[in-house]
């Protein structure tokens, strides 16, 4: 492999195996009187998988961002989160969420 650290590929594999169940805590955590929770992880779960980078590409861009918060957006809009959460979803998660990928 030319470009590129192959680690990357097995963390996406390991981030695509325990996707749901991430979702799922995040929803349980984020609202613990969210009633059924498990039925939206499946229409976000591509954000979220698509926020960590490309496995084959093995690259990282704005595009990855973007779902970051189109994934944070859809936790909004889904009632999980409210307009008092905004602040710190960005501030903080976003944040955290953007050290992380620098670091990877």
């Amino acid at each position: 492999m030319r470009f590129g650290n192959k680690a990357f590929k097995s963390w996406v594999a390991k981030m695509t195996e325990t996707a749901d169940a991430d979702i799922l805590e995040i929803i349980q955590k984020g609202n613990p009187s969210f009633k059924h929770a498990s039925k939206p992880v499946l229409e976000i779960k591509e954000y979220f998988l698509e926020s960590f980078g490309n496995n084959e590409r093995m690259d990282y861009g704005t595009g990855h961002e973007l779902n970051f918060l189109i994934f944070i957006y859809c936790m909004c809009k889904i009632g999980v989160y409210s307009v008092d959460d905004y602040a710190p979803l960005i501030n903080k998660v976003f944040q955290r969420y953007l050290i992380l990928m620098r670091r990877i």
